[in-house]
């Protein structure tokens, strides 16, 4: 998937054992293109339908070539 040479790769997968689990995976451009990404309104629209959902547990990671920092959770 490709959204204007920003989002160079995006994965999801579905966990085959544990139904309630996905795994999102993607490659952005620079740390701009996702500062902007968590911006956009598509984005926040994203965010607020899940508002009805209950996450039990997130992580979230950057990486450039080797680890980078985690974003959220441990």
């Amino acid at each position: 998937m490709r959204r204007g040479g920003r989002l160079r790769v995006h994965n999801l997968a579905l966990d085959l054992v544990d139904p309630d689990l996905i795994r999102i995976s993607e490659r952005w451009a620079s740390p701009e293109a996702i500062a902007a990404h968590g911006q956009a309104d598509h984005q926040k629209a994203f965010g607020r339908a899940l508002g009805g959902f209950t996450i039990e547990q997130i992580s979230v990671k950057a990486y450039d070539g080797s680890f980078w920092r985690t974003l959220m959770g441990e």
